[in-house]
This record gives structure tokens, sequence and C-alpha cells, in this order.
């Protein structure tokens, strides 16, 4: 029988704006904070976390490569995000696929789908640029061809080709700009070639809520029931986002292209004297990556400043960095981090102490209580996510 291939939806870029939209003054003086307080209004608890991150991965799709040396390396920020079912993961992914840049958002595909799908946009642009959406990883990587274009995808290239699906060494690559919002529930990184696909080739962000936030949530949907929300409008935020993708288009009519960074040899010792340290303990123990972290790093201080265009210096084509930029860089990289360190740490202690259902695990938490360590709220809910996955695949 012929399979049938899901529908891809239709992008938002393409639909022809009639009306006049309004961008709000405090959008353009403090865009990240307007949009961060935008969705956590909409999804509390929720949406000021995620769009900590979002925000900046929309316009790295657009902003310049970064110089290093005689190299550039790639300015495109992706992000993997890790909670379980129910806590608004597919949500956010419709949220973001509203003002993103040429969304192509799907649940499950296959790798010669994917692959017309984005040589379709090919024939409109040399290098299409895309932001690709997937609300369950799981599904689409249970096909090893499909991690491999993925990675290619991702990696510093950036690349698709279907060689990778029928081994034809003479089959071109074609490059492509995309950025990704993955998502997924943790257990999926006890995978290792998920694992080892996704976790260095995105910002890793694990979503879980405690008892109060819980609460809070229910107090929103209660006192909201029935009622319109007035503050949903999204169309403001497209319209700022497109309005960066005319700068750097060369379709705006005041300002021109960014094309390179302004970044002072102050900020650049802060992030090194920041980053070293961060990393050392991680690499040891993990093989977490110096060099990647601190690429990492620097494309979210030029995402910000991008983010910020209308109220940074630009000179001969350079925005400045300014050091909020740094600043806000060296936070979220902090707890990407930690949140890598937690997945990595939670499989470890998994695998060494056999840990295989829920009373092992319970036996292993008064174990380490009693040695007077402290488990970490997001080691504990990324073993008890593995664990209960462990158990329903042997059910």
């Amino acid at each position: 029988m012929e399979e049938i291939e899901p529908e891809i939806e239709k992008e938002e870029n393409e639909e022809e704006e009639t009306e006049e939209v309004i961008i709000p003054p405090e959008l353009y003086s403090s865009p990240y904070s307007y949009i961060r307080n935008h969705y956590e209004e909409m999804y509390p608890c929720l949406g000021n976390k995620l769009w900590s991150l979002l925000s900046l991965v929309i316009v790295s799709l657009v902003m310049p490569k970064i110089p290093r040396g005689e190299k550039l390396i790639k300015n495109k920020i992706n992000v993997c995000i890790l909670g379980q079912p129910g806590i608004g993961k597919t949500s956010m992914g419709e949220e973001f696929e509203k003002v993103a840049y040429n969304p192509l958002s799907t649940e499950r595909i296959t790798p010669a789908r994917l692959y017309f799908e984005i040589m379709k946009r090919a024939k409109e642009e040399d290098i299409p640029k895309l932001s690709l959406i997937v609300s369950d990883v799981a599904v689409i990587f249970q096909d090893e061809i499909m991690i491999k274009m993925i990675e290619n995808l991702l990696g510093e290239e950036g690349v698709i080709s279907k060689a990778n699906m029928h081994n034809k060494k003479d089959d071109p690559r074609k490059k492509v700009d995309l950025v990704a919002y993955l998502s997924g529930t943790p257990d999926l990184m006890y995978n290792q070639r998920i694992r080892h696909g996704l976790i260095f080739r995105t910002l890793t962000l694990i979503l879980m809520h405690t008892k109060k936030q819980h609460e809070k949530i229910l107090d929103y949907i209660s006192d909201n029931m029935g009622q319109n929300y007035k503050n949903g409008d999204s169309k403001p935020i497209k319209a700022f986002f497109n309005e960066i993708w005319d700068i750097q288009s060369g379709n705006h009519p005041k300002i021109k292209p960014v094309v390179s960074y302004d970044i002072s040899e102050e900020i650049k010792q802060d992030i090194k004297k920041f980053i070293k340290p961060l990393v050392a303990n991680a690499f040891d123990k993990y093989s977490i990556p110096f060099a990647r972290t601190l690429e990492e790093t620097f494309r979210l201080m030029c995402a910000s400043a991008m983010l910020n265009i209308f109220n940074r210096k630009v000179t001969d084509g350079k925005i400045k960095i300014e050091k909020e930029d740094a600043d806000l860089a060296k936070k979220i990289i902090q707890r990407d981090i930690v949140h890598k360190v937690r997945i990595l740490q939670s499989i470890s202690q998994i695998d060494y102490w056999g840990i295989n259902n829920m009373a092992d695990l319970k036996e292993w938490n008064e174990a380490m209580n009693r040695k007077g360590k402290n488990i970490s709220e997001e080691t504990g809910f990324v073993m008890k996510s593995i664990i209960e996955n462990k158990n329903k695949l042997k059910a």
C-alpha cells in the first residue's frame, strides 16, 4: 500500500496581509521584555521561559554569520524543548509558527517528504530560509536516515542531500538556512543516537512545573474560563520580526542590512573568562565541548543585538554588541549547560545503579538522601520520565 504523506501546513509568510498592523513603541524599545511578557500573559509559568530563547531563535535566521579569523561560524540557533505531555510544548510550537520566518511544521514526516518540501522552497530562493517545527521528535527520529538528515540541517554547514536516503554519491548537497524548534519528552534523550544527534546541536531546555506553579496555572485557567483573551494577538510581534526581515533583505526604507558585528575586546575577554570554569567540570564528566559552547554564547549575544536593532548603534553595517547582550547570553548558556548536565547525569545514574523501575528509583533517592546529596528537581524529573518510559516499553 502506498504510504500517504502528512500534509505540511501552509507557510504564514505566503499569506498576504491586508490589514495594517501597528507595532507598539515598547516593542521597538524593549523587544525582549515585550515578547516574553506577551507570551507569559497567555501561558503563565511557561511563556517567559520559552520565549527567552525563541525570540532569539527567530532573528538568528536572518542575522549574518559571525567572523572568527578567516572563518565564518554559523548564525542559526536551534532549540530542543523537553517536557511531559500536556505542559504546553505543542501550543508554544503553534505560537512560534505564527511569527517565525517561513515555518515548516510537522508531527510526522518521512525523509523523502522533508527533502521535497525543502527543495520546493529552494526553487524560490537560492538558499532557502526556513523555520522547522517538530512537535514530537521521538516519532520522526525512529528513522536513522531522518536523524542524519536533521543533524546535517542543524550542523555548521546546514545542508540536505538525497544521498542520505539513497546512498547516491553524486547527489548534490543543497545548502539550507534553517532554525529548528524541536520538542519531546525527556526520556527520548535516553536513546544514545538521538541524544548525540541533538544535545550538542541545540539549546536544551527542560520544562517542568512545581506544585505552586500548577496552582497558579489552575487559577489562571479558572479565572479566564468563558472569557475571550484580549492580549493574545501576536500580529504586532510578527510585523516586528518581518520588519527585521525587510532590513536584512535590503527592503527597509530607512535601515540598511547588518553585515557584521562590533564586539569590544572587553566583552570578548569577559565571555572567555565566564565560559572556561562553566564548562570545565562538565567537560571532564560528560565531554561537553568548550568551543561549541563558546560559539553558542556569541550567537546568543549577536541575536540579542539583532533583536534590538532599532535601539543599537550600527556603523558601516556593523551592529554594536552591548554589555546587556553579553549578560543575557551568559545567563542563557549557563542554564543550557545546567540542563544538559542534568540530562547526562540522569542517564549515567540510571545506567550505573541499574535503576529499572520506580521502586529502584525510590530506593536510589533514599540512598542519596542518607548520604546528604541533594538531587535537583530537573534530575529527578528526567530520571522519572526515563524510568516510566522504560516500564511502558516492557509492558
